[in-house]
């Protein structure tokens, strides 16, 4: 999961999703499944109870950019099904 945490950093610096995944997928140990979606979903809730409590700019964007790489993930599950 520190790669995940790495990503989700790389993406609050202004990486795309995309790209901050295809730097995660360098590493032999990133492993784009379940247990990937588990921790951006986590992170998607952890950052959302952060914006909502009144939280500085930087929080409130990253919150925003948790729930839209948690929602691009939704969607990838979605049509593999």
């Amino acid at each position: 999961m520190d790669l995940a945490m790495v990503a989700f950093l790389l993406m609050v610096a202004g990486h795309s999703v995309e790209e901050a995944e295809a730097w995660g997928a360098t590493f032999p140990t990133w492993v784009d499944d379940g247990a990937l979606t588990a921790f951006v979903t986590a992170n998607e809730r952890v950052w959302h109870q952060v914006a909502g409590m009144g939280a500085p700019g930087w929080k409130l964007r990253a919150a925003g950019i948790a729930g839209r790489w948690a929602e691009q993930r939704r969607s990838r599950s979605w049509r593999a099904q």
